[in-house]
């Protein structure tokens, strides 16, 4: 029953603690166990700080970031480690962080940091154990789907990236037409490819092609820093995506540009995003 909810401070609810850093020799790309940031995963080691499960909470840069670890693992000092009491599910504790707009508690002068002692002092609600625990299943269950789309996803994208290259930097279609070979795709398509080569300033293409720069066929823009235009509380506003999330393939952040943005930084559908320092991604 929702009157069984119970408004209790998180200091209650689970033991709270800063990570620890580690050194650059301890990283290991091959390594068994994730190092978590404030960001989250910030690599691979062979030597775990926390030999259980943990929630961990982004304390400097990215404050409030909450991610979780499914077994062993080392996490930074950037976040704060956060481990259930009794009475407190696992699960359930991480969804409510994440549902938790820490910006109140954001603090720092030079670079964003929240505290231990102000993340423990906020209140929540918490109903009793079973509810929690059927809470966190439901949810649990949707983040598996959400999951396994990605993963599905992501083998769609590798596929579809492994036809471009065959079709545009191998050029297969048209070496199977130039030797006398079915290139093995419908009428249709095969027809849109010739039967031959040329040569260019980039070596063969294949015949009536062209070799062009990047700047003869798109427009190139930098991105601009959100900040000027941080939306005010309950403003309309924008999501702001950041370098990172096109790496990793995630959005949840709660960074939100007001309106007022010029027209030009505005993301339309057909745009292309990519970075040009820092984590080169596309």
């Amino acid at each position: 029953m929702a009157g069984e909810w119970r408004t209790r401070r998180i200091a209650e609810l689970a033991d709270m603690a800063s990570g620890k850093g580690l050194p650059k020799s301890k990283y290991d790309d091959d390594g068994h166990f994730p190092v978590m940031g404030s960001n989250g995963l910030l690599g691979r080691c062979n030597e775990p700080l926390y030999q259980e499960p943990v929630i961990t909470i982004g304390r400097v840069g990215a404050c409030g970031q909450v991610h979780k670890t499914d077994g062993p693992a080392w996490v930074s000092d950037n976040a704060l480690v956060t481990i259930p009491r009794q009475g407190c599910d696992f699960t359930f504790l991480y969804y409510l962080l994440k549902a938790i707009d820490f910006t109140p508690i954001i603090g720092g002068t030079t670079q964003p940091l929240i505290t231990q002692t102000a993340v423990k002092n906020m209140e929540v609600s918490l109903p009793p154990l079973r509810e929690q625990q059927a809470i966190a299943c439901i949810l649990g269950a949707l983040d598996d789907k959400i999951e396994l789309n990605r993963r599905m996803n992501e083998t769609l994208e590798a596929i579809a990236g492994a036809i471009f290259k065959s079709w545009f930097v191998d050029f297969d279609p048209v070496r199977a037409k130039a030797e006398g070979r079915d290139p093995g795709l419908p009428k249709h398509i095969a027809d849109l490819f010739p039967d031959s080569f040329e040569d260019s300033e980039l070596g063969e293409i294949p015949k009536g092609w062209e070799a062009k720069h990047l700047d003869k066929i798109a427009d190139y823009l930098n991105g601009v820093a959100w900040q000027r235009y941080r939306a005010a509380e309950d403003e309309p506003s924008l999501p702001v995506i950041k370098i990172r999330e096109l790496r990793d393939g995630f959005s949840d952040n709660t960074d939100h540009a007001s309106l007022g943005v010029p027209a030009k930084y505005i993301i339309e559908d057909g745009d292309v995003l990519f970075s040009w320092s820092g984590s080169l991604v596309v």
